[in-house]
């Protein structure tokens, strides 16, 4: 969202007119439904295993988060995101890329802010809901 809002406040964004559409991508398919400790799943996995690096990489992300707004919180959970995608994926049909956004937006900080797992029942819900779609009809959906 900040590099669109970026482009469309420019010079050669003005008069244009941006639809994002999102398709599903998982950076780990074989994630399991269960949640996996955050920090534990970054150490482990893209940081060499070296608590020096992680911290750089803390570092890093927290200063370029602070430049667009973002506060980046490290600890909270993984999980498979399959049903965020399908959330993401049907309500983007129904009810278009507006509300796509909103619940991507929504996830977004969730988990990279708020530490809630992307596989949280809550946390689709909190997604859907501040998208603007009905609790009961979101729920519906989740379960």
């Amino acid at each position: 969202d900040i590099a669109l809002q970026n482009v469309s406040k420019s010079d050669a964004g003005k008069g244009a007119k941006f639809v994002v559409k999102y398709s599903p991508y998982q950076l780990y398919p074989e994630a399991s439904q269960e949640q996996i400790d955050k920090e534990e799943f970054y150490k482990t996995t893209n940081y060499a295993q070296t608590p020096d690096r992680f911290k750089m990489y803390q570092t890093y992300m927290t200063a370029l988060g602070v430049g667009v707004g973002i506060n980046f919180s490290f600890g909270g959970w993984i999980a498979n995101t399959l049903h965020a995608h399908r959330l993401i994926q049907y309500y983007q049909e129904e009810k278009g890329a507006e509300t796509a956004d909103k619940i991507v937006d929504s996830l977004y900080r969730q988990y990279f802010e708020q530490e809630k797992s992307p596989s949280a029942d809550e946390t689709l819900l909190n997604a859907a809901t501040d998208a603007g779609i009905p609790e009961k009809e979101a729920k519906a959906f989740i379960e």
